[in-house]
């Protein structure tokens, strides 16, 4: 209880005061010239210190995890503060590397071979990717987030099942949340993007595969059955299903995939009449439908 009460602390009292005091090398969201952006004016950007401080000291994440998710947490910051002067490809590319840097040298299992060490690579990089398009829609990352967290404890029994790590993050998204919606005061950013996608595939991985699922090291793959890895995915299924829809309409109007757009499903619901409070709590109502239709099959 002491780590999630404190998890909430540090957040609001971040929020708060960087609400008062805005830190600029902290970055802003800025709408200039970019038609996709749903603000008029700039708004801060924290997600380098929230939630990221709070996993960083309260989450219990093995060095190896926690040195990765300061490493994606910066490259979420640098993104932040260079906007569209930092290229796709040399983020993805980043990306990429830093999870090469966990699954294949520093994480554990070893003594696995090379493609079963890659295949958790693959995906968590696709779904990082997919994490990426909601840090700048209003309560967007953070609903889906505690969806995500609400998912894992549906598919693995109580709140208890939850590693420390996960309560942790759902403190510090709590805490966060009235700052971020229904009308956005600040924003997580590049940076909260990438710390809260790689942490929920930490624990995700970890609950999906560990024997002992209060450890959120994420064990890799050694049962050629699919069960542990539709268990990894079920929590990311929304942002999966919407980075596969847009990417594949962008591609379908001869648009590249990587240039941004109103043509996310919190696009398309707002466009359909659907008031703005009311899209990040629809999509995470969606991501729980979703897992409580598949629960009994994958746990049957």
């Amino acid at each position: 209880m002491i780590p999630l009460l404190t998890s909430f602390a540090i957040s609001v009292l971040l929020c708060a005061g960087l609400l008062r005091f805005p830190i600029r090398w902290l970055g802003l969201d800025d709408p200039s010239g970019l038609a996709r952006k749903k603000q008029k004016h700039p708004i801060p950007t924290v997600g380098l210190l929230v939630p990221t401080l709070a996993l960083l000291v309260l989450g219990s994440f093995a060095w190896a995890a926690g040195l990765c998710l300061a490493i994606l947490a910066l490259l979420g910051w640098l993104d932040d503060r260079l906007g569209k002067a930092m290229p796709w490809l040399g983020k993805l590319a980043a990306q990429a590397l830093v999870l090469g840097l966990f699954f294949l040298v520093l994480g554990p299992a070893q003594d696995l071979g090379f493609v079963e060490r890659s295949l958790p690579l693959l995906l968590s990089l696709l779904l990082l990717t997919a994490w990426n398009l909601y840090d700048n829609f209003d309560g967007a990352l953070v609903w889906m987030a505690l969806a995500s967290l609400g998912s894992l404890v549906l598919l693995h029994g109580s709140w208890g099942s939850l590693p420390r790590a996960g309560a942790v993050l759902a403190a510090a998204l709590l805490a966060f949340l009235p700052f971020n919606w229904p009308s956005a005061r600040l924003y997580l950013g590049d940076a909260g993007s990438q710390a809260i996608g790689f942490a929920l595939l930490l624990i995700s991985l970890g609950m999906a595969l560990a024997p002992d699922a209060s450890h959120p090291s994420p064990l890799l793959l050694q049962s050629s059955s699919p069960r542990p890895w539709l268990l990894f995915l079920l929590p990311h299924m929304v942002p999966l299903i919407d980075l596969v829809q847009v990417a594949t309409g962008r591609l379908l109007r001869g648009r590249p995939p990587w240039v941004g757009d109103r043509m996310h499903l919190s696009h398309l619901l707002q466009r359909h009449a659907c008031p703005s409070a009311l899209v990040a709590p629809l999509l995470a109502s969606l991501q729980i439908l979703l897992t409580l239709a598949c629960r009994q099959w994958l746990l049957g």
